[in-house]
């Protein structure tokens, strides 16, 4: 994956980040936090989370954001979007819910974070420390490649 520096924006004060939990053949690979509403997945380089296998399109699905609550959207993908075993062209997803794409199981969430200290309720007081400021740096990291080793 290539960084965008004005892909992903500072957070604000108080913030909901979408969180993606990520599984290949019941083993955790990934978990990355997004900031943006928007999270487009596919093989395509330029996708937010790219999942490489030959299952997933380029440009396969998008979670979408909108205040606390989440939906995916298949995006004409080949072989669709399962939520809870069911192909969906379009779901809300509560939490626990399984999302499969290609042969990658995704659990989508939300975060609530505080600028200052990340899991933190938005509005809680907390100093900056040095410990903070690594714990953003990893979360608001650009995501990197996963691949179906297949």
């Amino acid at each position: 994956m290539h960084p965008r520096a004005s892909h992903r924006p500072a957070p604000s004060q108080d913030a909901w980040l979408i969180r993606v939990e990520i599984d290949r053949a019941g083993c955790r690979c990934g978990d990355e936090v997004f900031t943006q509403p928007e999270v487009v997945i596919g093989r395509d380089p330029a996708s937010d989370l790219m999942l490489w296998c030959t299952l997933v399109s380029r440009r396969h699905a998008r979670i979408l954001r909108s205040g606390r609550s989440l939906a995916i959207e298949d995006l004409g993908s080949h072989n669709g979007v399962l939520v809870n075993g069911e192909r969906v062209q379009w779901a809300l997803l509560r939490p626990g819910d399984l999302v499969t794409v290609g042969t990658f199981g995704l659990r989508v969430s939300l975060v609530a974070c505080s600028a200052r200290r990340p899991g933190l309720e938005p509005g809680t007081d907390d100093e900056v420390t040095e410990e903070t400021t690594e714990e953003w740096g990893r979360l608001l990291r650009r995501p990197r490649q996963l691949r179906d080793p297949t």
